[in-house]
């Protein structure tokens, strides 16, 4: 199973990870989707540059969005 979850394995990706527990219905909709979100939340914030607190608009928006 681990060569699956190394970096360079068919499951590497945390994306794909999260697709597969979708489909097998590990996880609903709803779980899927606030995962999405906070996973594009994260690349967004990590590639601007700039340091965030919870509390900045930039978070709190996104936050608003989720399901749970």
């Amino acid at each position: 199973v681990e060569p699956l979850l190394d970096g360079d394995g068919p499951l590497g990706d945390l994306s794909v990870r999260l697709k597969l527990i979708y489909g097998l219905g590990v996880i609903n909709r709803q779980e899927y989707e606030d995962a999405e979100l906070l996973m594009a939340l994260r690349e967004e914030l990590n590639h601007d540059g700039n340091e965030y607190a919870f509390t900045d608009d930039e978070i709190l928006g996104p936050f608003g969005e989720l399901h749970c």
